[in-house]
């Protein structure tokens, strides 16, 4: 018989962990939205079906971890543990005592006997006791944070996720090794001119070279990935029109039509969609199409706006919205949308296509579906519906229709559901969509309809039951726009059905990403659908520049592997670094002290330089506008400069803070682009090291590298393309300043700066500590090869504390690589020691003999030891 006085205290102790971790505690009524909560319990009204057996219900991923592995790591967690943690979650969904016993005792004697030494009777025993205790007492809860401690999975096919799973970048450096010197292939040039000479030349043999191919079927796209302000615009353009090539240029705005040469922008014609008459400065502008605004609103509405529109008007054809199109010799520039939605058909009629900036913003579309815009959608079926059953039409028409009508119905049923949790991963929607389902095949409208009996019994079958021509519906029926029967609807039943058939069809998907997610605007719940639009054709010579490029990324877009090109700059520009987690709104706002100081440090860097140009989040920019410390032309905010060269001209550019897309839209661009059943959005922290330094600092990352780059892409990519705004690369003298802890590859860091190396000193060239301290040493360096802090540095900083000068002297001596001695000496009177730096190749023979020669010392050199500098 197992000691239960022993039992106890390891339960004690549990019950204290959860206690000390009260952020990850999961209250009761969070876990009552837990699907399995649903399924195994009868609601007031009876819908939900009691699962009799445990193994049915769809769990949280640490539960099917524990119930499937065990225990996944003997270091982290033993067998009391996990049985202790399974216990407390089977009690929290409700499910009775000698259900939980007789689960968890053959899961000890399954799956957790090999972890333990004890026989399979007091395995039995011990669990007996444990899960009685868990159950009959309140201290013992479900807790995330155990879960995670004990090593089971923690991602975002849990309902819980987004509120108990917090992490974020380190807020200390963190002393690393030397950094061994490899040496890496790659394309450094040293001059502006001398890659833009060698990556025109490199498209000329990649398009050339092709076209004498006779065109391969499926043409590799050349990704080049150049540095901002390199010219690979102007200069790729500038080959285009002299190549006697016609060529088709996807940008992402159609202001970048600028960006052609004046001397070849005659042979260009920018595509434009369907525009009104405007004023712009004063000046009217023809627009191309009388019904432009009608036009929008389709396109809004998701409907096909040729036939719903263009088709039935009096111009169609001649409006000059559709003559720009006959334009057969001229090239065209056109915006990356006009490209998905209008212009990739016409590939066929050019030589070369180029797409200039990134573009995976544009190849993936979200679809925000309310509850009313099914319910308007049902006003059409349902008038359809009963006109075909008047007409007695045959049952392969009537099928499709009852079909949708009851997937539309289920959604509706979905979006009632007051106690939904948010957000929806797709594993727990397959669940929640067949409880609904349960519910609505027993409607009286549905059993009673003449054609009940073809209503299935499951809901993936369901899905079967559709046509090609009802996955599209509303853009095959007619629509009288000047007096419509009901409501023009939102037309979402093609990418609904398209989403939903390998969302539920697939059961080995052990994803945790959906391309469906369940989400709360205001009070009103919604369903959100993310996919990527198809890949574009293949069959010409395709160009893509992107100064923040992923092949990954640009793998999927297209469905083929690209040739990756990526010449560099030598980036030799002053880089100043000052780590710190504090450039977002809320912790600014919440700390006065610390807002104080990060402000502090904007206003010491700008009074250095007022020519600066300030890029920070969005919701910063009218706080820093007020602050005056620049023109407000001169604050920006990311992901809003994207190839802009209004700023070019500043001298400074200051990185306040760090960009990053949230969390749960990472999970929607990868579902979208990557939707696989392999694909897991589980995180760690890992250490990166600041370039040119032996300083690293803990960041977030995702385990799996597709969501790695979506991540990169929001955040340091888009840092690295910001500060490129000023042009750095075009003049040496301009100054990069990030005050943001986040690590950019490929950036050398030539100062990293604490917060306080900044605040409490003064910070002009003159008087800062650190730069007066950094052109003492190395002045004392270069005249003797060493320096003693006493005798060549306290003299020249009276009002600053020995013990700052020391802290600030040690972390120069080691970024500087300098070595440390302590010198023993002797005087007539008493013996002496003195702290001295020299550099590494001053050998102690050699420092020996300057001192001895010296008048400093003022007297006999006992001992000189070397030191490591802390």
């Amino acid at each position: 018989m197992p000691d239960y006085n022993g039992i106890q205290n390891l339960y004690d102790l549990s019950a204290q962990y959860c206690k000390d971790h009260p952020k990850y505690t999961v209250k009761p009524n969070h876990v009552k939205k837990l699907l399995a909560a649903k399924q195994s319990q009868k609601s007031a009204n009876g819908h939900y079906h009691y699962v009799k057996e445990i193994a049915d219900v769809i769990h949280p991923p640490c539960v099917t971890h524990a119930i499937m592995q065990g225990v996944v790591d003997e270091k982290k967690a033993n067998r009391n543990q996990v049985t202790m943690f399974l216990a407390g979650y089977l009690k929290h969904i409700d499910r009775e005592l000698n259900e939980a016993t007789g689960f968890l005792t053959c899961h000890a004697l399954n799956k957790l006997v090999k972890f333990s030494h004890s026989s399979p009777r007091e395995i039995e025993l011990s669990t007996l006791t444990a899960v009685k205790t868990i159950f009959t007492s309140d201290k013992y809860n479900h807790n995330c944070h155990f879960a995670r401690s004990l090593g089971f999975d923690c991602n975002s096919s849990c309902e819980l996720y987004s509120t108990y799973k917090k992490i974020e970048y380190g807020k200390k450096t963190i002393d690393l090794p030397e950094e061994e010197k490899i040496t890496q292939k790659v394309l450094v040039f040293d001059t502006p001119g001398e890659l833009r000479k060698h990556m025109v030349e490199t498209i000329g043999s990649y398009v050339f070279d092709l076209r004498k191919a006779n065109r391969q079927r499926r043409i590799k796209p050349l990704l080049i990935k150049a540095p901002a302000g390199s010219g690979k615009t102007v200069s790729t353009f500038d080959w285009v029109s002299k190549s006697g090539l016609r060529c088709l240029w996807v940008g992402s705005q159609l202001d970048l039509f600028n960006n052609i040469p004046p001397e070849h922008r005659a042979h260009w014609r920018q595509i434009r969609g369907r525009q009104p008459d405007q004023i712009k400065d004063g000046t009217r502008v023809a627009g191309n199409c009388d019904k432009a605004d009608m036009a929008a609103f389709l396109r809004d509405r998701n409907l096909n706006v040729q036939k719903h529109l263009c088709q039935m008007c009096e111009q169609y054809k001649k409006c000059d919205y559709y003559r720009q199109f006959e334009d057969g010799t001229s090239h065209w520039f056109v915006q990356q949308p006009m490209f998905l939605f209008k212009v990739k058909k016409s590939v066929k009629d050019f030589d070369v296509v180029i797409f200039d900036e990134d573009i995976m913003g544009q190849f993936k579309s979200e679809f925000i579906i309310k509850r009313k815009d099914f319910k308007e959608v049902l006003l059409w079926i349902d008038d359809n519906y009963e006109d075909l059953v008047n007409m007695k039409a045959p049952e392969k028409i009537i099928r499709p229709l009852i079909a949708l009508k009851l997937i539309l119905d289920t959604f509706v049923l979905l979006l009632e559901d007051k106690e939904m949790g948010y957000p929806l991963s797709g594993m727990t929607l397959r669940g929640h969509l067949q409880l609904k389902y349960e519910v609505l095949k027993h409607y009286p409208r549905y059993a009673s309809d003449p054609f009940g009996f073809l209503i299935p019994d499951d809901f993936a079958v369901l899905l079967s039951m559709l046509g090609a021509y009802q996955k599209d519906y509303l853009n095959n029926i007619f629509i009288d726009l000047e007096n419509p029967k009901f409501a023009v609807p939102f037309n979402f039943t093609k990418e609904l059905v398209t989403i939903l058939e390998p969302e539920l069809s697939r059961a080995d998907n052990k994803s945790h990403l959906s391309r469906f997610s369940l989400e709360k605007s205001g009070k009103e719940p919604q369903i959100t659908l993310n996919f990527k639009h198809p890949a574009p054709p293949k069959s010409k010579p395709t160009v893509i520049l992107d100064a923040t490029a992923k092949p990954i990324i640009y793998e999927s877009l297209f469905e083929i592997k690209p040739i990756k090109y990526e010449p560099h700059l030598r980036f030799e520009n002053e880089v100043w670094q000052i780590y710190s987690t504090a450039g977002g709104i809320t912790s600014l706002k919440s700390n006065p002290l610390h807002r104080k100081r990060m402000l502090e440090v904007l206003k010491r860097f700008t009074e250095n330089e007022p020519d600066t140009l300030i890029i920070c989040k969005k919701n910063m920019e009218k706080y820093i506008r007020k602050l005056s410390l620049v023109p407000d032309s001169l604050v920006t905010h990311f992901y809003g400069n994207r190839g802009s060269n209004e700023f070019e001209s500043a001298k400074q550019v200051i990185i306040f803070g760090s960009p990053g897309y949230p969390e749960e839209l990472i999970r929607k661009i990868a579902a979208a682009f990557f939707y696989t059943h392999d694909l897991v959005s589980t995180t760690e922290m890992r250490i990166k090291r600041y370039q040119g330094t032996n300083k690293g600092i803990k960041v977030l990352t995702y385990t799996d590298p597709r969501l790695q780059a979506i991540l990169e892409i929001s955040r340091e990519d888009e840092v690295y393309q910001s500060l490129s705004r000023i042009r750095p690369v075009l003049d040496k003298s301009k100054r990069v300043i990030l005050v943001s802890n986040i690590v950019i590859p490929g950036l050398p860091v030539t100062s990293l700066l604490s917060v306080n190396d900044i605040v409490g000193h003064s910070f002009t060239k003159k008087n800062n500590l650190r730069l007066r301290l950094e052109k003492l040493i190395k002045e004392n360096i270069e005249n003797k090869n060493f320096f003693i802090p006493s005798r060549d540095i306290y003299p020249f900083f009276n009002d600053i504390h020995r013990t700052t000068l020391n802290r600030n002297i040690e972390k120069l001596a080691k970024e500087m690589n300098l070595t440390k001695w302590i010198c023993h000496y002797k005087t007539e009177k008493q013996g002496n020691r003195i702290v001295l730096y020299s550099t590494k190749s001053y050998s102690s023979d050699n420092l020996k003999a300057a001192l001895e020669n010296s008048d400093k010392l003022g007297g006999e050199i006992d001992t000189l030891v070397e030191k490591t500098i802390s």
